[in-house]
């Protein structure tokens, strides 16, 4: 990183902030908040936290503040980044071996909310039925797997195009740092809620 500030003229980061540089980001704090937000209007109080313990971990603990609900521990579950897939996987068992069980999963990505839907099916758990699960990305596949997965949508276009204007701007104007950007997110509602069904 200090090679790069003494050798790279112009620095753009995306999804997180390094040193001074300008960043464009999406609010993590944010989409946590409409995910988890989205789970306690469909009447779930028990929800389960599978995510890297960043921002998104803050959205969940003020959505939770601010409906009366306890913080729990124990329903905190963080899956190796190195290792995604099998790790949430992994911690989906332990999430569905808590009791009482939880009654929906917030997931930090689409990759670990797949993981914890196949985990799920495989122990004879239905989605949404007796466990929701939400996200955040809105990939490609969140929308091609069964159930459909409910998820936040994170303007990842947006977000290179910003970048792109950051630098051209930073060449254009050598004396000033441009301003970083946060750009907003949207919750994409599909059937791994149950949002379509009774609510609980």
């Amino acid at each position: 990183l200090e090679l790069i500030g003494e050798r790279v003229d112009n620095v753009v980061c995306l999804e997180e902030p390094i040193k001074e540089w300008p960043t464009v980001i999406f609010d993590r704090a944010m989409a946590a908040r409409q995910a988890v937000e989205h789970l306690i209007n469909l009447g779930h109080r028990r929800i389960a936290f599978l995510a890297i313990q960043d921002a998104r971990l803050t959205g969940y603990k003020q959505t939770l503040l601010d409906h009366n609900l306890p913080y729990d521990e124990r329903m905190i579950f963080t899956p190796d980044s190195a290792n995604i897939l099998s790790s949430a996987y992994d911690a989906t068992v332990g999430i569905i071996q808590l009791q009482p069980r939880p009654t929906a999963i917030f997931a930090a990505n689409d990759e670990s909310a797949i993981s914890a839907i196949a985990a799920l099916h495989d122990h004879s758990i239905r989605v949404p039925q007796d466990i929701a699960v939400v996200s955040i990305d809105n990939i490609g596949i969140s929308g091609m797997i069964r159930p459909s997965l409910t998820t936040v949508d994170v303007p990842k276009k947006q977000m290179a195009a910003y970048a792109l204007q950051i630098l051209l701007l930073q060449e254009q104007v050598k004396d000033q740092q441009p301003a970083s950007i946060v750009l907003p997110t949207e919750l994409i509602i599909r059937e791994s809620c149950g949002a379509r069904m009774t609510t609980r």
